[in-house]
């Protein structure tokens, strides 16, 4: 044999092998080939996520305990829908009507039917059922209204998951928090309990003969219970606000921004509210009702603060302290009382440097109701790094500021002291 007869054999073995593994490599599986592996993984997990991130949020949210029903269809949603409806019309007359529907009905309630919801042919018809017809009707229009629920909650779940994915990647926080939730962010599971009263109410609102899919209607109402629950906790509301009355103020303080940034100046009410297309009494009603609730813990006005020390801080009096608790003698005075401390606490605040503050608040007891002596104020405050002598010129001066004619004409801080029968000379020099 030759060595061009050996190379040419060889080479026709390795080809042959090659073709070999190739048809093998391209061969089907059978079934019974299948990897154990491959047959457990569903098709769901095989589709891989546009976004790595979003495949991690979904397989760590929280157990909803929604069940898993099949998507109704059109004819099965619009007949639900109709026996809702039915059912509904029903139990609106029989609220007009409140005798039973088999005795015969008078000229008057027929004509107060006519007028109704209820159609002619309907109202006409209704005094010849009885008794247990009518609880037919009524039984089979909740059935439906609870399955037509049933069958949505998925609907309910994907937008309050939506809308927890927003709100705390938004805020930059773990998803795993969103089962917790906070003061002012909802938890997932309290998103999915505002989104089932809005599915309800897009079963009691929905209309068949529209030809609308249920799901197109509901995400509406589901939607708009979610960003009202957000919202209100957002803003810190323990009162519900329409959804309108947060996009408004919204849409308010995104103008004031950009009016600012062009300006330099805070537009206008007026201008604000001619380029919002509202009435400036409307807007003013809307900003008033949008302003987060005074806690009882908070200091009675909002210019109560204290200077470097913050001495004054532990001691403010709280909006709780001065409320009315059952029968008062005189809740008048207590209300001056209130406002003329708001008026002393905004002249210290515009009047006066922090350390003017500080000491005026412990030399006169402002906080606590106990005078100090120039020398307690030293060491209570600045720990004795002050002496007398440099805390009573501070209390002179301002002293002179709250006394000068400006300050007395514009707050009327001084009959505080009146009214609380204290002498103001007392605590003088």
């Amino acid at each position: 044999m030759t060595g061009m007869t050996y190379r040419f054999l060889v080479a026709t073995i390795v080809s042959a092998a090659l073709l070999l593994s190739v048809a093998t490599a391209f061969q089907p599986l059978q079934p019974q080939q299948t990897p154990k592996r491959l047959a457990s993984v569903s098709v769901q997990s095989l589709v891989a996520p546009t976004d790595e991130k979003k495949a991690t949020i979904a397989a760590s949210w929280p157990a909803t305990g929604i069940p898993n029903h099949k998507i109704l269809t059109k004819a099965q949603e619009q007949k639900l829908g109709k026996a809702i409806q039915r059912a509904r019309k029903l139990r609106q007359w029989l609220e007009q009507h409140p005798t039973q529907a088999k005795i015969p009905l008078d000229d008057a309630s027929i004509v107060y039917a006519l007028s109704s919801s209820v159609t002619s042919h309907e109202s006409s018809s209704y005094h010849n059922y009885t008794q247990a017809q009518i609880d037919t009707i009524l039984e089979k229009g909740h059935q439906a209204k609870q399955k037509l629920m049933m069958y949505n909650l998925r609907l309910v779940s994907k937008i309050a998951k939506k809308w927890a994915y927003m709100t705390h990647y938004k805020n930059g926080d773990y998803i795993s928090n969103a089962n917790d939730g906070s003061l002012t962010r909802p938890s997932i599971q309290e998103a999915i309990q505002e989104g089932i009263e809005g599915l309800a109410r897009a079963v009691d609102r929905y209309d068949p003969t529209k030809n609308w899919r249920f799901s197109t209607y509901a995400t509406y109402w589901i939607t708009d219970s979610i960003r009202n629950c957000y919202a209100s906790a957002s803003n810190g509301h323990a009162m519900r606000l329409p959804s309108a009355y947060h996009e408004t103020v919204a849409r308010y303080k995104s103008l004031i921004k950009e009016q600012y940034h062009l300006y330099q100046a805070a537009p206008p009410m007026e201008n604000l509210a001619a380029q919002m297309d509202l009435k400036l009494s409307r807007l003013q009603k809307i900003l008033r009702l949008a302003q987060p609730p005074l806690s009882l813990d908070g200091p009675t006005s909002s210019f109560a603060s204290a200077g470097k020390s913050g001495i004054a801080d532990a001691s403010t009096t709280m909006l709780g302290d001065i409320l009315v608790m059952g029968t008062s003698e005189d809740p008048e005075a207590l209300l001056e009382w209130s406002m003329l401390r708001g008026a002393l606490e905004h002249a210290l605040v515009t009047q006066l440097s922090p350390h003017e503050r500080d000491v005026v608040r412990l030399r006169s007891g402002l906080d606590d109701g106990v005078t100090r002596t120039f020398r307690q104020v030293s060491v209570d405050c600045y720990e004795g790094k002050l002496s007398p002598v440099q805390i009573q010129v501070t209390w002179v001066r301002a002293l002179k500021k709250l006394r000068s004619p400006e300050a007395l004409s514009k707050y009327g801080w001084m009959s505080y002291f009146e009214l609380c029968d204290v002498d103001p000379e007392s605590v003088s020099l």
